[in-house]
């Protein structure tokens, strides 16, 4: 029923929005409530605070949803961890991203620590991420000075010393997996981190030779209820990006790539 996969989402909150809004766009009289009378559900109330984080989705929604969309079994399987993963959240992070962990690896996906924004807003600069790929292909990241040296965009020495403290600070040192926040929030961290590597594309289209970049710009008519898929596909395509091209052998790597991807509307 539904043309977007439940397993290419790590929030199922996430996932019942994006069903709903091209739904809504598509015919007007699709609304929360007439949704939640096919499944089952006296009125919205129940089904509007599960979307809005009020509550989770008990085990009589589950079955309703899963009835619903016409889950298989492993798609059922993944929506009930979701859920699961949803609720260990505030009591025990750790099991919830050992969960997540678990069946993002069996949906064949790069596994990627989700952090809050809270711990984002600590971390929502370019130089943080660079430092935690140049610890894992092995370069020594204890001293501003080594970093510097291998930086091809510099650094103030003051600033690369406290991104080196507050990375360690924050538990993110760890390279044995990627990091993400939650998709489709408004956040003036997020946005100061993609203004960032934006100006960094800008920098490297003088500072670095032709053969060693690759910039691509397309300009679409597309329609509106299309933009969930889109953006979907280029979330998708990123996490193939990832699988193909990050070495899994980090001692082979030799070079650190800024790959991003956006897409934004030119009209109104």
């Amino acid at each position: 029923m539904s043309e977007i996969r439940v397993q290419d989402y790590s929030d199922y909150r996430l996932y019942l929005s994006e069903y709903f809004r091209p739904k809504k766009l598509k015919n007007p009289n699709f609304t929360w409530g007439s949704w939640a009378r096919r499944l089952g559900l006296k009125n919205n109330t129940s089904l509007l605070k599960i979307v809005n984080g009020q509550r989770e989705a008990g085990p009589a929604i589950q079955k309703s949803l899963s009835s619903y969309f016409s889950f298989n079994n492993y798609e059922k399987d993944y929506f009930e961890k979701l859920v699961r993963i949803s609720k260990l959240k505030r009591k025990d992070p750790e099991a919830s991203l050992a969960l997540y962990n678990r069946i993002t690896q069996r949906a064949g996906k790069s596994v990627r620590r989700e952090i809050d924004l809270e711990t984002f807003q600590k971390v929502s600069e370019w130089v943080f991420y660079f430092l935690r790929q140049a610890k894992k292909i092995g370069m020594d990241c204890s001293q501003p000075e080594t970093v510097m040296e291998k930086m091809r965009f510099p650094l103030p020495k003051g600033q690369i010393k406290n991104a080196i403290r507050v990375l360690k600070e924050s538990g993110l040192e760890s390279t044995t997996m990627g990091l993400g926040t939650q998709n489709d929030i408004a956040s003036m961290a997020i946005q100061r981190y993609h203004k960032s590597v934006l100006d960094l594309a800008k920098l490297a289209l003088d500072e670095v030779p032709v053969e060693q970049r690759e910039y691509q710009a397309s300009v679409l008519s597309v329609k509106k209820s299309d933009i969930p898929k889109l953006k979907l596909f280029l979330r998708d395509l990123m996490d193939e990006v990832d699988e193909k091209f990050e070495s899994k052998n980090p001692s082979e790597s030799n070079e650190i790539y800024q790959i991003q991807i956006q897409a934004f509307p030119l009209s109104k």
